[in-house]
């Protein structure tokens, strides 16, 4: 920092990667493909009951995306971006919608959800929950002030 000033932009929508960067990219794909490729026969194999699993997983989707959110927002706020606050919309609905799905789903918290409905609410709910997103990823990449792909 000299005289107050960065020497580099501190919003990293900005920044285009490296060629280092992309190389290191490259090899965790390649390393992702060579565990699937490892693990794929393994699929047909059924796993052992964990009931423990949905809500485990379903409050670290949350907090992932609610910190997600909250630090997009700080980004809308200081860099007036309507593309960020597009997708700080669909981070904040999607951990909306997977609330809802915890509580409405049968036998965790209550047996029928703590939130009530029928049996077509939770599946419905996770429906709605992977569909939006990538509307609001895509409302994002359409917008005006969004960064050139």
């Amino acid at each position: 920092m000299r005289h107050g000033v960065l020497a580099e932009p501190t919003d990293l929508v900005k920044h285009h990667p490296s060629g280092a960067q992309l190389r290191h990219v490259v090899w965790v794909l390649a390393g992702l493909a060579l565990a699937f490729a490892l693990l794929a026969p393994a699929a047909g194999i059924p796993l052992a009951r964990a009931p423990e699993f949905i809500p485990m997983y379903g409050s670290v989707l949350i907090g992932a995306n609610l910190l997600t959110g909250i630090l997009l927002l700080g980004h809308v706020h200081t860099g007036r971006s309507r593309a960020l606050g597009i997708l700080v919309l669909g981070y904040l609905l999607t951990a909306l919608i997977a609330s809802a799905h915890l509580l409405t789903f049968p036998g965790l918290f209550a047996d029928q959800g703590v939130l009530g409905g029928n049996h077509q609410t939770t599946p419905w709910l996770h429906v709605a929950w992977h569909a939006l997103f990538p509307l609001f990823v895509l409302g994002y990449t359409r917008s005006t002030d969004a960064p050139p792909l």
